[in-house]
């Protein structure tokens, strides 16, 4: 095989890079390479594999042991060009959700199939099964059409053995191309997953954890030894007739540290997880993201910009069609911040992943319609105390942090904006709801039907924090706005009403029309857009 995870990178530990063995060649020059057995693993089965030098003509190779009876399957083995698309070679994801109180559940996720593609499975009477114990028809009531549907369970294999998924009925070997055969199991000791808005998300055995974040932990006990592990107890989840305990943990130790080594050990021999000193991650910049456990765009078109965060300084950006996967260019600027573009025209997901193939950790980007409706809609929030707020003015945050009271008569979605223009979705079915403060909140949209007016992607209002007392040169703001005039035309995002709004209160009157005067129909020159996204994001 030619490909490797190198995890001895620069002759430390803390860091991982993709590695082919012709770079070790170059790197070492044919001698002596520290570490040489137990820094190199597979990319597919994360199992330890060697370098070798063949000599002569032949290529550098790595290579796996002899298989075993416990050995993972590979594909790699034999070096051959593998049919499986991403899903099958990752898995489906496992969840943690709290169910209510200190209770927490755990959900195997099955990505959304689209409505035909459902239809057709209802049709033909497929049933999914896991590990043999859980039956579950695919019906249009069982599983959505356009979200993730998350099944719960409540045991875990044994002996640290994955679970299984089967699919049968008529159409079942299409339908596993997204839905996988198997999800990743427990190790000895648990499973740790990482923590999002409303949900964890479990980290695959071979993949990285990093220190300075926080992350949720099932375990029997956890009560680590390492003074650098930090760790509360926050609730329970009831698996295979017992009780787990669910725990929030982070590490706090440099890379440069003795112990760092040590704790990295600790966390691969009972979690099989690696400690990284700087996790890879891709960030959606813009449009806006809504997360609903997968990544959505609401568009008909568009181009997506990520930040991409890597502790190498030349990261890597893969995505994904089918059984093909390809490298993507990462731009990076003088601030050393660095970017990918990607084109997100279909309805089916584009899968991404950085520094890592065939790993879970991928994200998937894909665009959906808003939901439309025609009812006459009524919505009137108010704060712990009763106070009617208003949504047309910039509300301070400090009157939110006791919560929002809801009295509508209708039903709608509330959009939370965190940092990163990343977006956390609760829908609101009753006709009062209260709910709870929202850490990092920058803004609350609530969505019911398409918007009348062009520039605003589905209807909202914002909740906005007071606007800083800014010492604003008008003049070159509208210079700056005037150069970034180009561009293909794209649908304006949502957050252009905002801006409008910010250039009134701060009589900022040029550019408002400017902006005015070149909002046609509810479209944007797409450079413009980026440039109005950077300046909104310093405002």
């Amino acid at each position: 095989m030619k490909y490797a995870i190198d995890r001895f990178v620069n002759d430390r530990e803390g860091k991982e890079i993709e590695v082919s063995a012709s770079d070790i060649y170059e790197q070492y020059r044919g001698g002596y390479i520290p570490r040489k057995h137990d820094r190199f693993f597979c990319p597919e089965c994360q199992e330890k594999v060697f370098w070798r030098c063949r000599g002569g003509q032949q290529p550098d190779v790595f290579y796996h042991q002899k298989k075993t009876d416990f050995s993972p399957e590979c594909d790699k083995r034999v070096d051959g060009n593998s049919d499986l698309h991403i899903y099958e070679r990752t898995g489906l994801p496992i969840y943690i959700t709290r169910k209510y109180g200190d209770i927490y559940n755990l959900n195997i996720a099955f990505p959304a199939l689209g409505e035909q593609r459902l239809q057709q499975a209802y049709n033909n009477k497929l049933t999914v099964s896991i590990n043999g114990k859980l039956t579950v028809p695919v019906t249009p009531s069982q599983f959505y059409a356009d979200e993730i549907t998350p099944i719960p369970i409540d045991f875990i294999p044994y002996y640290g053995k994955n679970y299984t998924i089967e699919i049968s009925g008529v159409g079942a070997y299409a339908i596993q191309k997204k839905w996988s055969d198997y999800a990743d199991g427990f190790s000895s000791e648990g499973a740790i997953f990482s923590i999002h808005n409303n949900f964890g998300k479990k980290i695959k055995r071979g993949d990285s954890i990093t220190i300075e974040k926080e992350y949720y932990l099932i375990a029997k006990d956890f009560r680590p030894f390492y003074q650098e592990i930090r760790t509360r107890k926050i609730g329970r989840i009831h698996l295979n007739n017992s009780d787990y305990g669910v725990y929030i943990f982070s590490i706090n130790v440099s890379v440069e540290n003795s112990r760092f080594n040590s704790i990295n050990s600790y966390f691969y021999s009972r979690f099989k997880v690696w400690l990284l000193e700087k996790a890879a991650t891709v960030l959606p910049l813009w449009p806006p993201i809504i997360d609903h456990g997968d990544q959505l765009v609401f568009s008909n078109k568009a181009t997506v910009y990520c930040g991409v965060e890597s502790g190498n300084s030349t990261p890597k950006v893969f995505t994904y069609s089918g059984k093909d996967v390809r490298q993507i260019p990462v731009d990076e600027d003088y601030h050393n911040n660095k970017t990918v573009k990607l084109g997100v025209y279909s309805f089916e997901p584009t899968v991404v992943s950085v520094d890592r193939k065939y790993t879970g950790r991928e994200i998937s980007i894909r665009k959906t319609s808003p939901i439309r409706s025609v009812a006459s809609h009524n919505i009137v929030l108010s704060t712990e105390n009763e106070e009617t707020i208003d949504t047309t003015l910039f509300v301070d945050a400090n009157i939110l942090q006791d919560g929002i009271n809801i009295r509508t008569n209708t039903k709608f979605s509330a959009v939370f904006e965190s940092a990163n223009h990343v977006f956390k979705t609760i829908p609101i079915v009753d006709t009062q709801t209260t709910l709870e403060p929202y850490k990092g909140l920058k803004r609350m949209f609530f969505s019911y039907e398409s918007s009348p007016y062009g520039y605003v992607i589905f209807h909202s209002f914002a909740v906005n924090a007071p606007q800083k007392d800014l010492d604003i040169d008008e003049q070159l703001l509208l210079s700056e706005a005037k150069k970034n005039l180009r561009g293909s035309v794209i649908t304006a995002p949502l957050w252009i009403k905002e801006l409008f709004h910010w250039c009134d209160i701060h009589s900022l009157h040029q550019l408002g029309a400017f902006l005015k005067q070149v909002l046609k129909d509810g479209k944007i020159n797409e450079q413009l857009a980026i440039y109005l996204s950077t300046l909104r994001r310093n405002l």
